[in-house]
């Protein structure tokens, strides 16, 4: 391994952008804490897993590379004493002292990380005045409150047994859907009181797919997952929000950080509305 990791170092492209691979665990290391600060400053803001982050920022980057290239043409084209102006800033052969445009390097690399962490998490859901607006709002305290459940053994817990026992299954069976039953109940909400997560996509309570739309989505919908591998609907949960980007931000019980359907715990998480099945309405407006 030293052999190899020595050899690596003596490649052209290991010399080339050294600086580079030497910075990209640091970043890591700042972002991650970024991150983890924002969590304790502002705890019900929607902890995303890493993919969903990644996605994020993957989406904004792409953005903000198309905008500055076709800017860069555009500055360059029309207006050429000034992008000469700013080209010898960049170069150090401005007025400003080396010190000055270290600092001002510093402080937009502090921005532009800051604004990374922001942007890869979700703000929180706002209630409006309609009709089951009073539910909702209650609603969103209580997933809030449910987001450190944890399985203590295989599908099992205080709080997951609660869930099971609520729809009167085996303790240790999956709860996806004793979870979104337990909650629904909670608020005396008529539902398929199910752990079976298909009983979430009966045609009759879908008010949208990704195919056909729909009406508009609100907080305490339910969303059902298609799996191939199963043929059927396989995961259960609760859609809260839609982001700025279109990504449904979503919370659900026994799954985990990346959104799986046998997770551990309840978590919320980031998912592209195609890779949802159907959405349900059981809070009526």
């Amino acid at each position: 391994m030293k052999k190899l990791w020595k050899s690596f170092m003596e490649t052209e492209f290991f010399k080339t952008h050294y600086q580079e691979l030497i910075i990209i665990p640091v970043l890591i290391v700042i972002f991650g804490t970024i991150s983890f600060i924002l969590s304790v400053l502002f705890p019900h803001s929607d902890p995303f897993d890493v993919p969903s982050q990644l996605e994020t920022l993957f989406y904004y980057s792409l953005k903000i590379v198309s905008v500055l290239t076709i800017s860069w043409f555009a500055f360059r084209i029309s207006l050429p004493p000034l992008y000469s102006r700013f080209s010898s800033f960049y170069h150090g052969k401005d007025c400003l002292d080396e010190r000055t445009r270290t600092i001002i390097a510093i402080a937009l690399f502090a921005v532009f990380m800051l604004a990374g962490a922001i942007i890869s998490r979700g703000d929180e859901g706002k209630g409006k005045n309609n009709h089951g607006a009073k539910i909702r709002v209650e609603l969103k305290v209580l997933l809030d409150s449910q987001l450190n459940i944890r399985e203590d053994g295989i599908n099992r817990g205080k709080e997951v047994d609660m869930f099971n026992t609520a729809v009167k299954v085996p303790l240790g069976s999956y709860w996806c859907g004793s979870y979104v039953a337990y909650d629904l109940n909670y608020f005396h909400i008529p539902n398929p009181n199910s752990a079976w997560s298909p009983s979430y996509g009966n045609p009759k309570d879908v008010i949208w797919t990704f195919k056909k739309g729909g009406k508009k989505l609100l907080l305490g919908d339910v969303f059902t997952e298609y799996y191939n591998s199963l043929r059927r609907i396989g995961h259960v949960g609760f859609y809260i929000k839609t982001d700025t980007e279109g990504f449904f931000i979503v919370q659900a019980g026994n799954t985990s950080g990346p959104g799986s359907r046998n997770g551990d715990r309840v978590a919320k998480h980031k998912i592209s509305p195609e890779k949802i099945h159907a959405i349900s309405r059981y809070i009526k407006e």
